[in-house]
């Protein structure tokens, strides 16, 4: 049995394939929102980091965030495609 990773390790096609099995489960909200919790978290890393000048880190953080970041659009574009014509968020 192949050990799952975790959403924040995997690449662009993993993570795909992960948030086509959890929005055809019905947990694409779920998904969203762990991936909302790890990104403000790495964010708060970030303004450690630069307090500390610790530039290597920085760097590592800035690519994380950018990667947590592509991920939650691809989730919130699925969640967006499974809502019913007429049901859009009002603004």
């Amino acid at each position: 049995m192949q050990e799952r990773k975790s959403f924040h390790t995997t690449t662009s096609a993993e993570f795909r394939d992960l948030a086509e099995t959890a929005r055809a489960a019905g947990r694409l909200p779920e998904l969203i929102e762990a991936i909302s919790e790890r990104l403000e978290r790495y964010r708060a890393a970030l303004q450690s980091h630069q307090l500390a000048r610790d530039f290597q880190s920085i760097q590592e953080t800035k690519k994380l965030i950018t990667n947590l970041e592509n991920k939650l659009r691809l989730a919130a574009q699925l969640q967006a495609a499974e809502r019913p014509p007429g049901d859009e968020p009002l603004l």
